[in-house]
């Protein structure tokens, strides 16, 4: 196992968190506990694995039991991360202002642009919420599309339609 750098003016818990090859990888996180434990969870580019268009760091206010599981909360922009973001690449690339117990399903909320909308106990289903815009549509996401695999999809530029579901603007 590889170890990763170390964040700096962070606080990491010596619980397991940032163990995973890559995870935390010139990160920005301030607060760490129980998270970020699978390859290249909470991890940004290196020289070796940087694709095409400009880098992006994860910047994470704080994680608590959330991404765990390889690439979660990769390159990820999170204000918050609470037991969230816990399937094999979910929260990837995601712009979220806090996740409670969401996007826990394999690829759940992997390219979200949902920058400052807070999700609650939603998009738990595999690639639930996945490329979805949903900035300025709402402010919060509670108990939503967690019905149905790839629920809540949304091409670029429109809103997340969901039936059943309480958003509040």
């Amino acid at each position: 196992m590889t170890y990763p750098h170390r964040i700096p003016s962070s606080s990491v818990c010596r619980d397991e968190s940032c163990r995973g090859e890559g995870s935390c990888r010139n990160a920005t996180i301030p607060y760490v506990v129980a998270s970020c434990k699978g390859t290249y969870s909470c991890g940004g580019p290196s020289a070796s694995n940087i694709g095409y268009g400009p880098p992006r760091f994860a910047q994470i206010g704080s994680a608590y039991k959330s991404c765990i599981f390889e690439r979660s909360c990769y390159q990820a922009i999170i204000g918050s991360a609470d037991s969230s973001c816990n399937g094999n690449g979910s929260c990837r690339d995601a712009q979220i202002g806090s996740v409670d117990s969401s996007c826990t399903g394999l690829g759940s909320c992997v390219n979200a642009q949902l920058s400052g909308v807070d999700l609650i106990n939603s998009c738990n289903k595999v690639r639930s919420c996945r490329n979805t815009n949903g900035e300025g549509a709402f402010t919060e996401l509670i108990d939503c599309c967690n019905d149905e695999v790839e629920q809540c999809r949304a091409e670029y530029g429109n809103d997340i339609v969901a039936d059943g579901c309480v958003s509040h603007i």
